[in-house]
């Protein structure tokens, strides 16, 4: 009994494992370009919430994920810096637009609170409307930049992306790379 195999399967092999790395590096920077800070000219921030103004919806260490979009509306939730000349000018809030626009100021206010804040950010004071939220999220986030870990795994998922597969020749130098690795005239057991 003779094994034919195709020579056109261990480039085809070779070019699959190539579009893999390309598609994974392809996803990772996609993943970096949507979460990339502002200081970096992204769009994205992450907040972890403290204190019990917005109660019941948001609680301490919760992490909420903001994106800078054109203008909140009545009903979004934001976070915004205290505008400057203000108490606690540059502090960051996490509150509910309840009324007014982006050029007067908006009206904010906790979900926790009876009344609105005294501050009135406008659209240069708003970092982001929140598009989610992370139960405790902050907790995992402050832990994993404290320990600079972020270094750590890129590296690993680089790793990962380039590192050949099992399935993959990696090549050992004497045979010609579009020749099957299997003799065709090899015995085969029965």
């Amino acid at each position: 009994m003779t094994i034919t195999i195709d020579p056109a399967v261990a480039p085809m092999r070779r070019a699959l494992g190539h579009l893999r790395t390309v598609v994974v590096v392809a996803m990772t920077v996609g993943a970096l370009y949507l979460v990339l800070p502002p200081s970096l000219g992204g769009r994205t921030t992450f907040t972890m919430v403290a204190g019990t103004s917005m109660e019941p919806t948001y609680h301490t260490y919760d992490l909420a994920i903001t994106y800078r979009k054109s203008d909140p509306v009545p009903g979004d939730i934001i976070v915004y810096k205290v505008p400057d000349g203000e108490p606690g000018e540059g502090r960051q809030v996490i509150h509910r637009i309840t009324g007014g626009d982006a050029d007067t100021g908006y009206v904010t206010q906790g979900d926790n609170r009876s009344g609105p804040d005294i501050w009135h950010p406008r659209r240069a004071d708003v970092v982001g409307t929140v598009v989610t939220m992370v139960p405790k999220g902050g907790l995992v986030l402050s832990k994993f930049l404290r320990l600079g870990n972020i270094g750590i795994v890129a590296l690993a998922f680089v790793a990962w992306a380039v590192w050949p597969r099992s399935d993959e020749d990696p090549g050992d130098g004497d045979a010609d790379a579009d020749e099957p690795t299997v003799r065709a005239d090899a015995p085969v057991a029965a």
